[in-house]
């Protein structure tokens, strides 16, 4: 399906895509919001579910990243170098992973072809072969991989997301509810000293 098809997709209201599974098994969860790269094209699909109130994960690999490594001695360059870190982090042996991808060999090369370096600062930062350079080396854009790793970042990518504050509650007391504060009083209120 090319990127109008899924623009096609995505423009329905979740209840009428008619989309099916035949046994999904304990992988079904209740609501899950896509993940669209937003540069180039996928920029106008995540501006055009937002205007549709459609979830949406915007991933923007040149974005600064305030990610760590599971031992939290490394950051990263971008949002790029960290999502295809941790997805190297989720497969790790070491750690007996219960993530298992598809017996695919463009996949695999796709995920194992970047390299990767050690740039300095505070903390060190590494920072993943550019996407150009990756497809001059592989003669190919690496798809598959892309897919598999930026569908893996979603997690972390949904926890980060800023939220709209024009869809939260409103009301001063939302705000101080933010903050930990409450409105009028109470018991550790100073008024009227």
């Amino acid at each position: 399906m090319d990127v109008i098809g899924i623009a096609a997709v995505l423009n329905r209201p979740m209840r009428d895509r008619n989309i099916t599974f035949t046994d999904p098994g304990p992988f079904l969860v209740e609501a899950c919001a896509p993940v669209v790269d937003s540069m180039g094209v996928g920029g106008g699909v995540v501006d055009r579910l937002r205007e549709l109130g459609e979830p949406v994960l915007a991933y923007t690999g040149a974005a600064k990243s305030e990610m760590r490594t599971r031992d939290g001695e490394w950051g990263f360059n971008n949002t790029r170098s960290a999502a295809y870190w941790r997805t190297r982090e989720l497969l790790d042996p070491a750690f007996n992973p219960e993530l298992m991808l598809p017996p695919d060999d463009l996949l695999l090369a796709d995920l194992t072809a970047p390299t990767w370096k050690v740039t300095t600062g505070v903390p060190p930062k590494i920072q993943i072969e550019p996407k150009d350079d990756l497809i001059a080396r592989l003669g190919r854009s690496p798809d598959r991989g892309d897919a598999v790793v930026m569908g893996l970042y979603a997690e972390w990518l949904a926890s980060t997301t800023v939220q709209n504050p024009a869809k939260a509650s409103t009301g001063s007391q939302a705000a101080a509810n933010r903050y930990g504060r409450t409105i009028g009083g109470g018991p550790s209120s100073t008024r009227g000293r």
